[in-house]
């Protein structure tokens, strides 16, 4: 009986990347990772697959299929892609949550230059500690703790950007948002 082989593939290239975060879509096949110095990479699952099974006893790293620079090179702590697979969002230190369009930035990353929406309080630049989309896409929620300790929910509409609710909670701390 023939043992298994295990093959092992660093995504990642070297030092180039500093990753913190990153995120499946929801059929398995891309992987979306943002670096702390606020790029946003892209790999094909199927391209890792098809390398790792060749069998070679040195896999090669493996480069993202495309690079986005964030605005103002937000470090990204949460990635969050639609259950359609059609948005990204990217919750950054920066009290932002930036949504892109998947389909974008696989077919025309390099004219990527900013979100289709930026998604924040501007008055008080709450930092959000969790995001999510609807199962749909087609709204967003970031919960924040706010300044007088009571957890705070922004609602926002995909489509159009614009903010459908605010809704202040009790003094908990808020770790997480689901959908």
């Amino acid at each position: 009986r023939k043992k298994p082989r295990v093959n092992i593939a660093t995504i990642f290239p070297g030092d180039e990347y500093e990753v913190f975060c990153s995120a499946f879509d929801p059929q398995g096949d891309k992987i979306y990772a943002a670096t702390k110095d606020g790029k946003l990479l892209g790999f094909d699952v199927k391209g890792i697959f098809n390398l790792i099974s060749t069998g070679c006893d040195a896999i090669p790293h493996i480069n993202p299929s495309f690079v986005i620079q964030i605005p103002g090179n937000a470090w990204t702590w949460q990635i969050v892609v639609s259950r359609n697979g059609r948005h990204l969002v990217v919750n950054s230190t920066d009290g932002a949550l930036r949504l892109y369009n998947t389909k974008d930035c696989w077919e025309r990353p390099t004219e990527v230059e900013k979100p289709v929406f930026v998604f924040q309080n501007v008055v008080t630049k709450v930092k959000f500690v969790s995001c999510d989309l609807s199962g749909d896409g087609e709204y967003i929620v970031g919960g924040a703790q706010g300044s007088d300790g009571k957890y705070e929910l922004y609602m926002w509409n995909t489509s159009t950007g614009a903010l459908m609710d605010k809704l202040t909670g009790s003094n908990a701390e808020l770790y997480s948002v689901a959908w």
